[in-house]
């Protein structure tokens, strides 16, 4: 694995260290912008009546899985991919 990815790794988990499972400890400055980045990310799902499948690419803890959740959100099938051991493990 290249050094970049590995910083990136790095500075992610130290976040998770300190902070835990917050909007902090994936380094979002706060849980209102991140619920917004939630919401803008999914806008790009048209509303249908047949499911779609969602990859979340970089999904650190899953708190969009969690926002899908929290929000009734349906016909949406997640699947969160994390390069992180850490972050793939923290459950």
């Amino acid at each position: 694995m290249s050094q970049q990815y590995m910083k990136i790794i790095s500075h992610y988990e130290a976040c998770l260290a300190q902070y835990g499972d917050s909007h902090r400890g994936v380094d979002w400055p706060n849980v209102t912008d991140a619920n917004l980045r939630y919401q803008i990310m999914l806008d790009v799902i048209r509303p249908s009546n047949t499911p779609v499948s969602l990859l979340d690419f970089g999904c650190g803890v899953a708190h969009l899985f969690s926002y899908i959740q929290q929000n009734n959100i349906a016909l949406v099938n997640y699947t969160g991919l994390d390069i992180s051991p850490r972050f793939i493990h923290f459950f």
